[in-house]
């Protein structure tokens, strides 16, 4: 992205309180869908710059867990076009290593998470978000479990085929 466009992203978006810029986050993110990394970048720097500065007040409240609770993507991707922009603008240096992104989930075990991913059209997908959002992640996880769970019931065996009845 040419540099004229940085400046006027920061022109634009470094004056906006964290809230506007979580708002618009949301916006942004609901009518263009997916490919936003040009739009995004500064928007998540200067939302994660800001949280920053004010401090860690009470946990759950930060960049991170605002990001998991209310984008369709990691807050590594987040932290990546974040750092993107502010690279390119001259904000910050370039990092150098990379530390693996770890999530703290309470009184479960790795072998008891399950991760999935959905690919959809951008129509199906800005529908599925507003409805994903309006159930909550809790909600919403169990209604797409018992969704699979039942389909999979439903489904009926298929047959082995002539050659498993003549095995001897």
């Amino acid at each position: 992205m040419p540099k004229a466009l940085w400046k006027r992203a920061e022109r634009q978006y470094a004056g906006l309180s964290p809230e506007q810029l979580r708002q618009r986050l949301i916006e942004e993110w609901e009518r263009h869908g997916a490919n936003l990394k040009k739009r995004f970048g500064p928007l998540l720097y200067y939302l994660r710059e800001k949280l920053k500065r004010q401090g860690s007040r009470t946990p759950g409240e930060g960049f991170g867990a605002w990001v998991e609770e209310n984008l369709p993507f990691s807050r590594r991707t987040a932290d990546r076009w974040a750092d993107e922009y502010g690279q390119a603008v001259g904000l910050m240096k370039k990092r150098t290593f990379r530390q693996p992104v770890q999530r703290f989930v309470p009184s479960q075990k790795d072998e008891d998470l399950y991760s999935i991913e959905f690919a959809f059209e951008p129509a199906k997908l800005r529908l599925f978000q507003q409805a994903y959002r309006s159930l909550q992640p809790k909600v919403a996880q169990q209604v797409i479990y018992e969704a699979v769970i039942e389909a999979a019931k439903a489904k009926k065996p298929k047959a082995r085929g002539a050659a498993a009845g003549t095995q001897r």
